[in-house]
Protein backbone atom coordinates (compact mmCIF):
# COMPACT_ATOMS: atom_id res chain seq x y z
CA UNK A 1 0.00 0.00 0.00
CA UNK A 2 2.80 2.43 0.68
CA UNK A 3 4.75 1.45 -2.84
CA UNK A 4 1.36 2.72 -4.17
CA UNK A 5 0.65 5.53 -2.37
CA UNK A 6 4.33 6.95 -3.23
CA UNK A 7 4.36 5.79 -7.15
CA UNK A 8 0.80 8.23 -7.43
CA UNK A 9 3.08 10.78 -5.45
CA UNK A 10 5.89 10.85 -7.86
CA UNK A 11 3.30 10.30 -10.48
CA UNK A 12 1.64 13.53 -10.02
CA UNK A 13 4.90 15.21 -9.99
CA UNK A 14 6.14 14.13 -13.22
CA UNK A 15 2.85 14.99 -15.02
CA UNK A 16 3.46 18.04 -12.97
CA UNK A 17 6.72 19.03 -14.44
CA UNK A 18 5.82 17.67 -17.92
CA UNK A 19 2.32 20.02 -17.94
CA UNK A 20 4.89 22.88 -16.73
CA UNK A 21 7.44 22.16 -19.34
CA UNK A 22 4.66 22.30 -22.07
CA UNK A 23 3.60 25.35 -21.14
CA UNK A 24 6.85 26.68 -21.23
CA UNK A 25 7.15 25.51 -24.81
CA UNK A 26 4.34 27.50 -25.65
CA UNK A 27 4.82 30.42 -24.28
CA UNK A 28 8.93 30.63 -25.62
CA UNK A 29 9.54 33.13 -27.83
CA UNK A 30 13.38 32.64 -27.24
CA UNK A 31 14.92 29.26 -29.23
CA UNK A 32 17.64 28.31 -26.58
CA UNK A 33 15.08 28.47 -23.90
CA UNK A 34 12.72 26.38 -26.18
CA UNK A 35 14.66 23.73 -26.88
CA UNK A 36 15.67 23.56 -23.15
CA UNK A 37 11.82 23.26 -22.33
CA UNK A 38 11.53 20.42 -25.27
CA UNK A 39 14.33 18.84 -23.14
CA UNK A 40 12.41 19.27 -19.80
CA UNK A 41 9.15 17.88 -20.94
CA UNK A 42 10.50 14.99 -22.94
CA UNK A 43 12.30 13.90 -19.47
CA UNK A 44 8.63 15.08 -17.98
CA UNK A 45 6.97 12.60 -20.25
CA UNK A 46 9.55 9.91 -20.07
CA UNK A 47 9.51 9.75 -16.05
CA UNK A 48 5.48 10.07 -16.24
CA UNK A 49 5.56 7.07 -18.20
CA UNK A 50 8.13 5.12 -16.52
CA UNK A 51 6.11 5.83 -13.01
CA UNK A 52 2.99 4.48 -14.61
CA UNK A 53 4.83 1.31 -15.50
CA UNK A 54 6.39 1.59 -12.02
CA UNK A 55 3.16 2.07 -10.51
CA UNK A 56 0.91 -0.85 -12.68
CA UNK A 57 3.96 -3.30 -11.65
CA UNK A 58 3.51 -2.58 -8.12
CA UNK A 59 -0.10 -2.79 -8.30
CA UNK A 60 0.09 -6.34 -10.06
CA UNK A 61 2.55 -7.41 -7.67
CA UNK A 62 0.20 -6.64 -4.75
CA UNK A 63 -2.77 -8.09 -6.32
CA UNK A 64 -0.30 -11.46 -7.22
CA UNK A 65 0.13 -11.58 -3.17
CA UNK A 66 -3.51 -11.34 -2.28
CA UNK A 67 -4.21 -13.96 -5.00
CA UNK A 68 -1.43 -16.36 -3.84
CA UNK A 69 -2.77 -15.54 -0.07
CA UNK A 70 -6.38 -15.81 -0.21
CA UNK A 71 -5.67 -19.35 -2.02
CA UNK A 72 -3.02 -20.62 0.05
CA UNK A 73 -3.73 -23.58 2.61
CA UNK A 74 -4.08 -21.80 6.17
CA UNK A 75 -1.88 -23.80 8.50
CA UNK A 76 -4.41 -23.52 11.09
CA UNK A 77 -6.98 -25.97 9.08
CA UNK A 78 -4.67 -28.68 8.41
CA UNK A 79 -4.35 -29.33 12.06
Amino acid sequence: MLHTIFGLIVEVLFLAAFVASALCVISSPNHSAFISCILHALFGGIGFGLSLLGLAYISEKDEMRRLENRNAPHTSANR
